[in-house]
């Protein structure tokens, strides 16, 4: 298995290209942001999502620094992906994806990148 790890602000968008001929798509996102900085990042995958060689593949963000307190709740964030108005365009890219929002922490090694990957196979 193949990773590539891109940054998600707006002056990595011409690495985006690199994502065509993917099986899965894992998005990371530091849970111990506030909630506008989450929005952001949400944004930013909703902008993504737009690209077609990502279309038909299996998306699983991932909030990571589970092991931390104050990290977002992983039942919160798909909360707010399906009722947050902020986040309506994320929304209308997910219909008719697979897609799930897991937990991982870095220092815990949890929710490894290969576990979500086998979720989807």
């Amino acid at each position: 298995m193949e990773h590539l790890d891109i940054g998600g602000s707006e002056r990595y968008d011409k690495t985006w290209e690199f994502y065509s001929n993917s099986d899965a798509l894992l998005y990371v996102i530091d849970g111990t942001d506030g909630k506008e900085r989450l929005l952001v990042a949400l944004d930013a995958l909703s902008n993504l999502l737009r690209l077609e060689d990502l279309q038909g593949i299996p998306l699983c963000i991932a909030i990571n620094k589970q092991d931390l307190d104050g990290c977002w709740d992983i039942d919160e964030v798909r909360r707010m992906i399906e009722e947050e108005e902020e986040l309506s365009s994320l929304r209308e890219r997910l219909v008719g994806k697979t897609w799930k929002v897991e937990g991982t922490s870095g220092v815990e090694g949890t929710q490894s990148f290969q576990h979500c990957h086998k979720a989807f196979e």
